[in-house]
């Protein structure tokens, strides 16, 4: 029973947003890292801002039966992750839902402006359609396909386009992986990979934290090729990784592409690029001062840095945006909320403001970037709509 605020209380005032976080981490399970799951990967980057005196801490994670295989990136093998199909999928069910697999939404059914349900197409087990369909007829319908889905769902049944934002407003979290070498092992598949983040910087949108990986993947942020590629991997023992995430300016758009599929157009904004840039000196710099023999910085034009200084010159360095080496986390936006509809497809309470009884609970609705990852405050978002819808309908939320 979510344990929810005063009626009084303002809708996302702090007060009423630490209720529904506090209840998405006892859903969860989310804990600090604890001591067993803690390696020298996590200490490197530890060591590094204590000697620079920049502020951080252990991670928060909802995995309360980690055995730390490192294999996060993958998907937990032991299911030790509190994720969707082991906690609220189960939930759901045992309070009576009707879960459909191999199944595509693809329309909402739509009468005088407001939607009763839901068109979906059976798929196989290659993921074709294999020409059966399914029709779901309901008082009310969610749509959580996440920030690059819901605005091709929303679009192509002709819903939420009415305030001209929807799939406009797309943001992500640029990142990087800076990976360095030390003298001594460091076994950083042995622990969590993610353990250890600096908070120092996070009025700047920066982001620092632990981020090791297995071979596969560790050897894509290396900048080298054949011979040279083939010797730094040979140390994939001696090895640390950090990722330097930051929170974007840009502002994307998510247009619907062929066979349904998410056309994604993004840039980053110069402020951006020198923001992550930033982020990335800062993170070699932390590296070297923990003591990284070299640095690998996910620059193309600075393969490798030997030395604090070069760590420290890349802050202005004339590095082009083509030259990062990023990855983009965690997009949001597309489907932003605002009460008033001229700025927003959906309400504050996730209610789209042209199509009657359709809501949107997912990343979709924030109106601007994240400096933290996001799943916490999407569940607690989740959670407010539904207690709201469920309130609506007259039907108690367990």
């Amino acid at each position: 029973m979510i344990r929810r605020p005063p009626r009084s209380t303002p809708l996302y005032s702090s007060a009423a947003s630490d209720v529904y976080k506090r209840q998405a981490e006892e859903d969860l399970g989310i804990r600090l890292v604890p001591d067993a799951l803690y390696g020298r990967n996590a200490a490197v980057l530890e060591r590094g801002a204590a000697r620079l005196g920049h502020a951080g801490a252990r991670v928060h994670r909802g995995a309360p039966a980690c055995r730390s295989t490192g294999v996060c990136e993958l998907g937990c093998p032991q299911d030790a992750k509190l994720a969707m199909h082991v906690s609220y999928v189960p939930n759901a069910l045992a309070a009576g839902a009707i879960l459909y697999t191999r199944t595509r939404a693809e329309t909402l059914l739509l009468s005088s402006g407001r939607v009763f349900g839901v068109r979906a197409q059976f798929l196989g087990a290659d993921g074709v359609p294999t020409g059966h369909a399914l029709r779901v007829v309901a008082d009310r319908v969610v749509v959580a396909c996440g920030a690059l889905l819901t605005p091709v769902l929303l679009a192509r049944s002709g819903a939420g386009g009415a305030s001209g934002q929807l799939g406009r407003n797309l943001r992500i979290h640029p990142s990087a992986r800076i990976v360095a070498r030390f003298a001594g092992e460091v076994r950083g598949w042995a622990e969590v990979p993610q353990a250890f983040a600096v908070d120092q910087f996070l009025d700047e949108g920066i982001v620092i934290q632990t981020q090791f990986a297995q071979p596969a993947a560790l050897a894509l942020a290396l900048p080298a090729v054949g011979r040279t590629h083939r010797s730094i991997m040979a140390r994939y023992p001696h090895l640390a990784a950090v990722t330097a995430q930051i929170a974007d300016g840009a502002s994307g758009r998510v247009l619907p592409g062929r066979g349904g599929s998410p056309s994604v157009r993004y840039r980053l904004h110069e402020a951006d690029r020198r923001r992550m840039l930033r982020a990335i000196s800062l993170a070699a710099e932390m590296l070297f001062a923990a003591g990284a023999i070299e640095v690998y910085p996910a620059l193309r034009s600075h393969p490798v840095l030997a030395g604090v200084d070069e760590a420290i010159a890349l802050r202005d360095a004339a590095v082009a945006e083509r030259d990062l080496d990023l990855v983009a986390h965690h997009p949001m936006g597309t489907a932003r909320m605002a009460d008033d509809k001229r700025y927003g497809v959906a309400s504050t309470l996730g209610a789209v403001h042209d199509t009657q009884d359709l809501y949107v609970a997912d990343a979709s609705l924030f109106p601007a970037s994240t400096t933290v990852p996001p799943q916490t405050t999407i569940i607690a978002l989740a959670l407010r709509i539904a207690e709201h819808i469920s309130d609506d309908l007259g039907a108690p939320l367990s």
